[in-house]
């Protein structure tokens, strides 16, 4: 077969890498298809199995969502979608590693050998990632073509490689990684397929970038002494003094050991000045904010944080009073009201976060109830303390 005699094949776009290895991908969240549900003895007919529509959903261990596509086989007889554990025995023969668990496009056991679900098996994210990949294993043959493609949000085609596949009984996790990066977080669906019109396709654990750290030096700004993060979830080391601007999704930022300006922009941000003056901007969503050393200014705006109480509300960790200043944008000082946490409010906040935070003060718009930001071990803050 020709294609499995190939080392690699591309098609010629930029800004994506094939990946060969698991641990080059480095990968920072992860998909094991147990949370889907596990097919104890796929082999023995009087087993109950455990099947999956071919539509279903899936959360990463990072808290990711994923929509899984298989299209209904035109073979009859052939099982829906399952997911199995490569255990010595009893298990469908493969050459994953022991143990693995198998998200199976289905197969039709009677027949040998089996005729399969030749799929393709698309996964589509809820936020667009860096890279992911998988082992893959194809039945009917122990040679093939194996394909992976990338998507952005409008379904264009971003990427798409093959590796020569081999498939074995050995279960001696020789089967081969397949994956896929890109330099920018624009992946929003991958579409496993396999030369073989039969073959049924395996996937073992998803491997997933959702952040690439970057660290920012002075040839990384504009000319404004600016830099701007991506729309997907960003890890930036900011070496020098700059405005930062974190744009979408969760990012976490840390600054200079100068005076950096930073923005988290949307999403569940982590804003760490360090050290110098810093200026630390959550605007919208939840956004936990620490001035660290030097004389730091916390900015918090109304209109940004909804109704959702203090599990919306900007976190600022460590102002220090007559030191620090906290801003107040949107709204006039007559319409602030500022009092201590309630225990109540506090028991919210631990629960629903998942954060530690020692109690304080909140800052709310009185004629609207919404509450811009919690100032942690600083219950008797007044608003005579804000600037506006």
């Amino acid at each position: 077969m020709i294609l499995a005699q190939r080392k690699s094949s591309q098609l010629s776009v930029p800004q994506t890498q094939l990946v060969t290895q698991r641990a080059n991908l480095g990968a920072n969240d992860l998909v094991n298809w147990s949370s889907a549900g596990l097919l104890d003895d796929p082999l023995n007919a009087t087993t109950s199995v455990n099947i999956l529509p071919n539509n279903f959903s899936a959360v990463s261990a990072g808290g990711l969502g994923l929509k899984i596509d298989i299209p209904p086989p035109s073979t009859p007889g052939v099982t829906p979608p399952f997911v199995f554990q490569t255990l010595p025995v009893p298990s469908i023969p493969t050459n994953f590693a022991s143990g693995d668990f198998i998200l199976f496009t289905g197969l039709q056991p009677t027949i040998t050998p089996p005729v399969g679900n030749p799929g393709p098996l698309a996964i589509t994210f809820d936020r667009p990632i860096f890279g992911a990949g998988a082992q893959i294993a194809v039945t009917q043959t122990p040679q093939y073509g194996a394909f992976v493609s990338a998507f952005d949000n409008n379904n264009n085609l971003i990427g798409s490689f093959s590796i020569p596949g081999n498939s074995s009984v050995n279960l001696d996790n020789s089967a081969g990684f397949l994956g896929i990066s890109s330099d920018i977080p624009n992946i929003s669906k991958l579409v496993f397929s396999s030369s073989e019109p039969q073959g049924a396709i395996g996937i073992n654990d998803l491997s997933i970038v959702r952040i690439k750290k970057v660290e920012i030096s002075a040839a990384n700004l504009d000319s404004s002494g600016q830099y701007w993060g991506t729309n997907g979830e960003d890890e930036i080391d900011l070496t020098v003094s700059a405005t930062l601007f974190g744009q979408r999704q969760n990012d976490k930022i840390n600054g200079s050991e100068s005076s950096d300006i930073l923005h988290g922009g949307k999403g569940f941000d982590v804003l760490t000045g360090n050290g110098g003056n810093d200026i630390l901007v959550g605007e919208r969503g939840i956004d936990l904010l620490r001035g660290g050393g030097g004389r730091d200014t916390f900015v918090i705006n109304a209109g940004q944080k909804g109704s959702g109480g203090v599990t919306n509300a900007d976190i600022i960790k460590d102002y220090f009073r007559g030191e620090d200043a906290i801003k107040v944008e949107g709204v006039s000082p007559e319409n602030i009201l500022v009092s201590p946490i309630t225990s109540g409010e506090y028991q919210q906040l631990t629960t629903g976060l998942s954060l530690p935070f020692f109690g304080g003060s909140k800052i709310e718009v009185i004629s609207t109830g919404e509450i811009l930001g919690l100032v942690e071990n600083n219950p008797n803050l007044t608003v005579n303390e804000l600037t506006f």
